[in-house]
């Protein structure tokens, strides 16, 4: 008869082995709807082409996801925070904060530029909360969670580099996102007469006036991370 540990170490093996299928699943699921939202758009995507696309069945979906819906969020999640991540490896802070918010806005219009299907479908996305309140508050907190992280980056590389903030962190922060969304919308509909990396550059002398070089009294006492 085998021993009560032997069972036992069976026992969490099956267990682990479900659990890695299960995350594996979930992934391919989360890839295949990146790439039917980004085709297709929100509202045209559907569950059906998913699954499909995943190699899944409906009832794996409905395992991991309450709807579309849910579902879409967590892929605007997961490139939220890709996005932040990929804001930290590629904007060190080897200059002011004039220069910071330049390269910051370069790059984050680069993501749209490399996958341009994301522009129509992010503003058909805002459209819906629009109509929607509830979708609209989860997008609501996805926009405080970024302008939260450009408030942050700001104060600390302010206080770093001795500069003083003409406006609040927290204004300046959803004045960029703001100009951002509003550059990269005007772009995708005119892309010859207003290109977004061109325009950012352009506007470089009203992004360093945000800032002057006077000690910044908005965070003295906050050192910059290592940068």
């Amino acid at each position: 008869m085998p021993s009560a540990d032997g069972d036992g170490g069976a026992q969490t093996a099956l267990r682990t082995s479900a659990a890695r299928h299960s995350e594996d699943t979930e992934q391919r699921l989360l890839t295949a709807g990146l790439d039917v939202f980004g085709r297709k758009g929100y509202a045209a995507a559907s569950v059906n082409e998913i699954v499909r696309q995943a190699g899944c069945s409906k009832g794996a979906f409905y395992c991991h996801f309450a709807c579309k819906e849910d579902f879409f969020f967590t892929i605007l999640e997961q490139r939220l925070q890709g996005n932040m991540d990929m804001l930290k490896q590629r904007c060190p802070w080897v200059g002011d904060c004039g220069q910071w918010l330049k390269d910051t806005l370069l790059t984050l219009a680069s993501f749209t530029e490399t996958d341009p299907s994301w522009r129509a479908l992010s503003v058909e996305f805002m459209a819906h909360g629009i109509r929607d309140g509830r979708v609209g508050e989860q997008i609501a907190r996805m926009h405080r969670r970024f302008r939260q992280f450009v408030t942050d980056e700001l104060r600390e590389g302010s206080a770093a580099r001795g500069q003083r903030m003409v406006a609040a962190p927290e204004d300046i922060a959803a004045a960029v996102t703001a100009l951002l969304d509003g550059m990269i919308i005007h772009s995708s509909i005119e892309p010859q007469t207003l290109p977004v990396g061109e325009f950012i550059r352009r506007i470089e002398p009203l992004l360093a006036a945000w800032f002057d070089a006077t000690q910044s009294n908005v965070s003295g006492t906050c050192r910059h991370r290592g940068r």
